[in-house]
C-alpha cells in the first residue's frame, strides 16, 4: 500500500490545498447568498476573506500562502477582460476618453485634498492621502463592468480610460512623494527633479515599447501556435504572454493587473481573439 511521502506534508502542500478548499467553499456559499438577495457578488468574496482570515475566525491562519495563487487568478481575469474589450470600439474617441479620464482623476484628487484638509491634516499630508484615495481597484471595477456587459458602452469605455490613467499615474505619484515629504518637513535623500521626471518618462516609454513589440510579434507567433488546430498551444502562448506582460509592467513600477489587461487589450484586435477568449474567460 502506497503512502503519502512525509516530505509532501512537510512542504505545506496539504495546508495550501486545505486553505483553498475552505476559501472556495466559503466564497461560493457567500456568492450564492448574495446573488439570491440580488446583490453584487464581489463584496461577498471580500466579506468571506475577512471572516476566514486570521483576524476573525482564523480558518485560514496564513493567507499569505495563497497570495501567489490570488495574483495569478487576478492576472488571468484581467487578461480575459482585456480580450473582451475590442480595440475598434475605442477608435476615434481615445484622445477624448483619456482627456476626460485625466480631468476626472484630477478632480477626484482635488476633492479628496480638500476633504483631508477639513479633517485637520496639513497640506502635503492631505495631498498624499487624497492621491492614494483617488485610485480605484482595476480588477473589481472591470469585473463588475464585464458582468453587466457594459465594457463597450460609453460609461464602460470611460471607466476603462479612468482606470488606465490611474495606473499610469501611480508612478508619477510615487515620484512626487519625496517632494511632499520635504514640504512636510521630513528628511529624505537628495534627488533631482530631472532624474525623477526622467525616471517616470522612462517607465512610460517601457510600457509603450512593450505594446509596440507585442503588436509586431504576437500575430505570427499565435498563428504558428494554432497551426494544425493545436488550441492548447494557443492557450499556452496566450497565458505566457499575459504573465510576461504582467511581470514586465510590474518591473516598470506599474501593477500586475495593468500588464495583464494591456496584454488582453492588445490581442483583442487580432484574429485570435475569439479562440483565446473562449478558453481564458471561463
Amino acid at each position: 500500500m502506497q503512502t503519502i511521502p512525509t516530505t509532501f506534508v512537510a512542504a505545506g502542500e496539504v495546508g495550501v490545498v486545505g486553505d483553498l478548499v475552505i476559501v472556495l467553499a466559503a466564497s461560493a456559499g457567500a456568492a450564492l447568498l448574495m446573488r439570491r438577495l440580488g446583490l453584487a457578488v464581489i463584496p461577498a468574496f471580500l466579506v468571506a476573506g475577512m471572516v476566514l482570515g486570521p483576524h476573525a475566525l482564523g480558518l485560514v491562519p496564513a493567507p499569505e500562502q495563497l497570495g501567489a495563487i490570488a495574483h495569478l487568478a487576478v492576472v488571468i481575469l484581467l487578461f480575459g477582460i482585456g480580450l473582451e474589450l475590442h480595440l475598434s470600439s475605442l477608435r476615434g474617441s481615445v484622445v477624448q476618453l483619456l482627456a476626460t479620464a485625466v480631468v476626472a482623476c484630477v478632480l477626484c484628487a482635488l476633492a479628496g485634498w480638500g476633504l483631508a484638509l477639513a479633517f485637520g491634516l496639513d497640506s502635503p499630508r492631505a495631498l498624499l492621502v487624497a492621491l492614494a484615495l483617488s485610485l480605484s481597484s482595476t480588477a473589481v471595477v472591470l469585473k463588475h463592468l464585464a458582468e453587466r456587459r457594459e465594457l463597450a458602452r460609453p460609461a464602460g469605455r470611460l471607466a476603462v480610460a479612468v482606470l488606465v490613467v490611474q495606473d499610469l499615474a501611480v508612478v508619477a505619484m510615487l515620484a512626487g512623494v519625496p517632494f511632499l515629504a520635504r514640504a512636510a518637513g521630513v528628511e529624505v535623500e537628495d534627488s533631482s527633479a530631472f532624474r525623477d521626471t526622467f525616471d517616470v518618462l522612462l517607465r512610460l516609454g517601457g510600457v509603450a515599447l512593450l505594446i509596440v513589440v507585442s503588436r509586431l510579434t504576437l500575430t505570427p507567433l499565435l498563428r504558428e501556435a494554432l497551426r494544425g488546430g493545436a488550441t492548447e498551444l494557443l492557450l499556452l502562448v496566450g497565458i505566457a504572454y499575459a504573465l510576461g506582460a504582467a511581470w514586465a509592467t510590474h518591473a516598470l513600477g506599474f501593477s500586475l493587473e495593468m500588464g495583464a489587461f494591456l496584454a488582453g487589450f492588445v490581442l483583442s484586435g487580432s484574429s485570435f481573439r475569439h479562440e483565446l477568449a473562449g478558453q481564458v474567460v471561463p
